[in-house]
């Protein structure tokens, strides 16, 4: 699974949509308060909702808590639609082909479709407070099945709300490819009664028997494939917010962890129980894959990457409680406590823990991860980082770290294939005068030079030297 892009509009600062085409390695970065993060709070939005089995839009959930509607539609008026759209590409035959719910959808598809290998999905969400409710209003999902010899069949639904609270419904196919294809003409229907499953359409009324929930049949992608599409999707991202937590001298969970969390707390519970899990990572951004333990990969990093430690490892005191300890680069190599070392880290294991365990195809979304880390450490996560990309994670990072963004530079150049410049994207956001936030893709050369420089973009030390020297000049000139 590859998320190809997010968009939004009339979402918090920004206002016409706007559009992050996913790269390998995506660095969103900007002057605070622009919108830096709107763009991932849609996603996690979407994906706490989901998960949470939530009626309604979730607007305080594990991942993130934006407030009311009113104070994340943009400029206030809610009268606006918000807009979030997500784009994912499917290997129905590949790496995906083993989960369950891809088994289900290609066993479907290929009821009416030969030999679908992939297909391409564009899921599209409108949102309206109505009565206190946040409802989906406006409901897409467009379909392309890629069946070989570059042919695609493309299959699209649109549900909308009405004023009198019943919905109009546009169902478009592209017959050429589709057996049976008479019964899946366009059709358009108008005040039906619509019934929804959280976020998802899955029952039409008032419809021909043709267009009605059968399982297997085109119709039903749009109400009950996607549901296992998204499910799937959704389960291969994992995230790391800005504020890690403490680190704690002893790891207790009330439950069994089901994924790793915002604060990264869960993160030595799945360091110690997948410590021995055979794992292949990179151990440069020109080495060699190379297999091994998580454990390993993981102290790899610290000791061999970061320079702060010899080895971390995870004493279990009971089935819910644990102690992380490291041996430090002393003479007497003594385990220390997690908590009794440095802050940073405790707030790096989380980030190098949850990238580390994630497979091809998963999608890993940090923000900040440069908060308590030395200079050269924050430039060895843009390494890190950048690794993860090249085993096939897409990584979106929110920073405010000029040295991560100078080491990705320095890599591209350093690429005498020219491979990294297209697997690096880097964009800033704007909001100039307050009129809604733009998003600016910046242009690197293969020289590292970003050849559309933004004003506000990592300026700051060059002025404040540029003051220093100024400042050294007068005081000289004074005597």
């Amino acid at each position: 699974m590859i998320v190809r892009s997010i968009a939004v509009s009339n979402f918090k600062s920004f206002s016409e949509e706007v559009k992050l085409s996913l790269k390998e390695l995506n660095v969103l970065t900007g002057i605070n308060s622009t919108g830096k993060t709107t763009l991932l709070q849609a996603f996690l939005l979407l994906k706490q909702t989901f998960e949470e089995k939530h009626p309604q839009l979730m607007l305080e959930g594990p991942y993130v808590s934006p407030g009311s509607f009113k104070e994340i539609v943009h400029n206030y008026d809610i009268s606006k639609e918000i807009t979030f759209t997500l784009e994912f590409s499917y290997d129905l035959q590949g790496q995906d082909s083993q989960h369950p719910s891809i088994k289900r959808i290609y066993n479907a598809v290929k009821r009416i479709i030969s030999q679908p290998h992939g297909v391409d999905l564009v899921l599209s969400f409108g949102f309206k407070e109505v009565e206190g409710e946040i409802c989906v209003s406006t409901y897409e999902v467009a379909y392309t099945f890629h069946i070989g010899s570059g042919k695609c069949v493309e299959s699209k639904l649109r549900v909308k709300q009405l004023s009198n609270g019943q919905y109009s419904i546009t169902i478009e196919n592209e017959l050429e490819e589709i057996e049976l294809a008479d019964r899946f003409s366009e059709k358009n229907f108008s005040n039906r009664e619509v019934e929804f499953s959280g976020l998802f359409p899955v029952e039409f009324h008032g419809m021909s028997q043709d267009y009605g929930a059968t399982y297997g049949m085109i119709p039903a992608l749009y109400s009950h494939a996607v549901l296992d599409l998204i499910a799937y999707a959704f389960q291969q991202v994992s995230y790391i917010g800005p504020l890690r937590g403490e680190p704690q001298w002893l790891y207790q969970y009330a439950g069994v962890p089901k994924q790793m969390d915002r604060s990264g707390h869960y993160a030595a519970y799945f360091f110690n129980k997948e410590k021995d899990k055979p794992i292949t990572y990179f151990t440069s951004p020109t080495g060699e894959l190379k297999e091994g333990t998580l454990a390993e990969a993981v102290n790899y990093w610290f000791s061999d990457q970061f320079n702060i430690t010899q080895a971390a490892n995870t004493n279990q005191v009971h089935e819910k409680a644990l102690y992380v300890y490291l041996t430090a680069g002393t003479e007497s190599e003594l385990p220390v406590n997690l908590a009794g070392v440095g802050f940073g880290i405790s707030q790096l294991l989380p980030i190098i823990v949850a990238g580390l365990r994630l497979p091809e195809g998963s999608l890993f979304i940090v923000e900040q991860p440069e908060v308590h880390l030395h200079p050269y450490a924050q430039s060895v996560l843009g390494d890190f980082l950048l690794c993860l990309a090249r085993k096939g994670v897409s990584v979106i990072v929110e920073t405010h770290s000029d040295h991560m963004i100078h080491r990705l530079r320095r890599r591209i150049v350093e690429d005498a294939e020219g491979k990294m410049q297209e697997q690096i994207g880097m964009f800033f956001v704007v909001n100039p005068g307050g009129k809604g936030a733009k998003l600016q893709e910046l242009i690197i050369d293969e020289l590292g030079i970003i050849q559309n420089w933004p004003p506000g973009f990592f300026d700051q030390s060059e002025k404040e030297l540029k003051e220093l020297f100024k400042a050294q000049m007068e005081r000289r000139r004074r005597g």
